[in-house]
């Protein structure tokens, strides 16, 4: 038998050799997946929040990589963080209950959009989303 309470769950997107996107926001797919002709977004089996975002590229010299969370394919840029070629990891996180809200059966995904100096040059992609799911009496606490 569960019981009430929040656990914090991460959800992984990769995208390999990631094109210049820079009119426009462009799902990244969830880890393990090629692309995003099928699958976009994560379904969440129950209530929470996002709470925080952590980023990895290798973007070249005067590129960057904006990611920000999505909920149903809708950009949300409370939860952003952008990856440079002299930061190429990069994290942003709220206050638990502070971050963005979702019920079950909405999906969340990552989006991201490039920014260059010059000719923008392919990089590989990952994100990862952090949650807090609210259980409920019916989930099992692991």
């Amino acid at each position: 038998m569960g019981h009430q309470g929040t656990q914090i769950i991460s959800i992984p997107f990769q995208k390999s050799d990631a094109a210049a996107e820079a009119s426009t926001f462009t799902n990244i797919p969830p880890a393990g997946l090629p692309d995003t002709t099928d699958v976009a977004e994560v379904v969440m089996p129950s209530a929470g929040f996002v709470v925080g975002i952590g980023v990895q590229a290798n973007p070249s010299s005067g590129d960057t990589v904006i990611m920000e969370m999505s909920k149903n394919t809708v950009g949300n840029a409370a939860i952003t963080a952008t990856a440079t070629n002299a930061a190429p990891a990069a994290h942003a996180n709220v206050a638990e209950g502070a971050g963005v809200a979702f019920n079950a059966g909405d999906t969340l995904g990552i989006l991201y959009k490039t920014t260059t100096g010059g000719t923008y040059t392919a990089s590989d992609l990952y994100g990862v989303l952090y949650v807090a799911i609210v259980l409920d009496s019916n989930m099992v606490h692991v």
